[in-house]
């Protein structure tokens, strides 16, 4: 995508799954959590994440937290992770 012009540039991802780990088989990139915000910030780019803690996802809520705390951390501002409670959109809203 062409970035140029635009001030702010924002990636907003919504999930219920963690993400594949850069040494998973199936993984398209290659490229784990850091290695993602490291190029997304290269670019300026804040990646926002909106995670829904559902119960069908609940055993990789933990692991699945920290990879997108870290993927959402953005330099002098923190943390762009929200992890919602049983998914509920209402509730964050």
């Amino acid at each position: 995508m062409n970035w140029n012009g635009h001030d702010a540039r924002y990636i907003v991802l919504v999930t219920d799954a963690g993400a594949r780990d850069a040494d998973d088989p199936l993984s398209g990139t290659g490229l784990g959590a850091a290695s993602l915000r490291q190029l997304a910030l290269d670019k300026g780019i804040a990646i926002f994440v909106l995670h829904l803690l559902t119960p069908a996802t609940m055993a990789d809520h933990a692991q699945a937290a920290a990879q997108y705390r870290e993927l959402a951390d953005y330099p002098d501002i923190g943390s762009l992770y929200y992890g919602m409670p049983t998914g509920d959109v209402a509730a964050f809203g």
